[in-house]
């Protein structure tokens, strides 16, 4: 078999699948899910967070705040930016309210449940937050859902829905969800 005629049959054999791919690139249009900056975690977290406790009745006769920063939503946030979200909540140290990062497990293993599963260590009473989900609706527009517990009759689901606006994340709407 001649060499030369073998060259030219390699060589668009190795051709074709290249040309194949160079179109397929160039018909294709690749979408990519937007995502959040850390920044925009922490804005989105911290405004969350106080539309949570907008009722300050909910903090009457607590010692603690407990956040869970271990949920998903802050999965990227260095220990740095999750202070900031603790630091942000000192505003409510208020009449000796103390601000801690914790989960429900943490709490439960710390013995900071009473019998009946409320948040209560020998008259130590808190209220557990969580942010469960943040979802993007539109490149301004997040739905974040959350929790605020203090016990199995006392606790409440929200879903909160932000808008950015001249770079400021503001609550645009509270829903409590119904179980």
């Amino acid at each position: 078999m001649n060499t030369v005629i073998g060259d030219e049959v390699m060589k668009k054999i190795v051709t074709l699948p290249l040309l194949f791919l160079i179109i397929l690139l160039n018909t294709t249009t690749v979408h990519s899910s937007p995502s959040l900056s850390n920044k925009d975690i922490i804005s989105i977290s911290t405004e969350v967070l106080d539309s949570m406790l907008q009722d300050q009745t909910v903090l009457t006769d607590k010692s603690y705040i407990a956040i869970d920063l271990s949920t998903e939503p802050f999965k990227s946030l260095s220990a740095s930016e999750k202070l900031q979200v603790l630091n942000h909540m000192k505003k409510y140290d208020i009449n000796h309210i103390n601000v801690i990062a914790s989960s429900t497990n943490d709490l439960r293993n710390k013995g900071m449940f009473d019998k009946d599963n409320n948040l209560n260590f020998n008259g130590i009473k808190g209220i557990h937050l969580s942010i469960t989900s943040m979802d993007i609706l539109k490149n301004n527009e997040v739905s974040v859902l959350g929790r605020w517990y203090c016990g199995p009759k006392s606790t409440q689901d929200i879903k909160v829905a932000l808008i950015n606006t001249e770079g400021k994340w503001k609550v645009k709407e509270i829903t409590k969800v119904k179980d």
